[in-house]
């Protein structure tokens, strides 16, 4: 396949036929009425505000991997979009490597 995954008996494989090993978190917010990641509006701190840093910081971290459970009567739901976008500062990548 294109991406190098393929499955074999029980497993997801990489390219050589190792075991892919999943590591990651759940991230809610389009299941409760919330409209997006819960935790992304609370603060214009780029370390939690800017969703690419948050995701690197997880890569750092050694995440491959995530969860986001949803329901589709949050999906049709429009939310006001003042909560949704604001700036914030984003970070260096020196800064998001010593955060984590």
């Amino acid at each position: 396949s294109a991406s190098g995954l393929s499955v074999r008996d029980d497993q997801i494989v990489d390219e050589h036929g190792n075991p892919l090993k999943l590591v990651g978190a759940n991230w809610f917010g389009f299941n409760n009425n919330a409209g997006m990641f819960d935790g992304l509006w609370s603060s214009d701190n780029g370390f939690t505000y800017d969703f690419p840093t948050v995701m690197y910081r997880w890569q750092l971290l050694g995440m491959n991997a995530i969860r986001v459970p949803f329901s589709f009567q949050d999906l049709y739901t429009k939310y006001a979009t003042d909560k949704l976008s604001r700036f914030c500062s984003l970070p260096s990548l020196a800064e998001i490597a010593a955060s984590v």
